[in-house]
């Protein structure tokens, strides 16, 4: 029902596209995701690190770079409507799908509003990329103070 991904960070697929060090990730769950069906498994804290060089992917997913350990990921089972939030550099994957059951999900990618093409000329080549775009603040993303959460009783 469905292949997996090897393991990977977004980064590295969009470091030619725009220039940004703020990217994050979403994968919302339509249907549970567990091991039987192919959920994603991460490596805790690789957001720390760099992004690694990944083989080219015009052929086979399988050519895709080995950095990660399989022993190292850790399985995320989602309910559905569930949201699987991370960083770009992040390593991840997804396994194939050997059970009878879908694992259907939807990906979205957002970036920080500062962020600008790579290569404005090629802007419109390739896949598409859905940029939407408020009210933008040039220099202050670096000044943004990070927000304490107290919990209180």
């Amino acid at each position: 029902i469905g292949l997996g991904f090897p393991w990977h960070q977004d980064k590295f697929y969009f470091r030619n596209r725009f220039n940004t060090d703020t990217t994050v990730g979403t994968w919302t769950a339509i249907d549970p995701a567990d091991e039987g069906n192919g959920c994603l498994y991460v490596i805790p804290g690789s957001h720390k690190h760099q992004i690694s060089i990944h083989d080219d992917l015009a052929g086979s997913q399988q050519n895709e770079f080995k950095l990660a350990r399989d022993e190292d990921g850790v399985p995320v089972k989602v309910a559905p409507g569930g949201v699987v939030w991370f960083h770009s550099h992040l390593l991840h994957k997804s396994t194939d799908n050997h059970s009878r059951r879908f694992r259907r999900s939807y990906v979205s990618h957002y970036l920080s509003a500062q962020a600008e093409w790579a290569a404005p000329g090629r802007v419109g080549k390739g896949q598409p990329v859905m940029w939407i775009r408020g009210r933008t603040f040039p220099g202050k993303v670096e000044e943004v103070e990070r927000d304490v959460l107290t919990v209180t009783q």
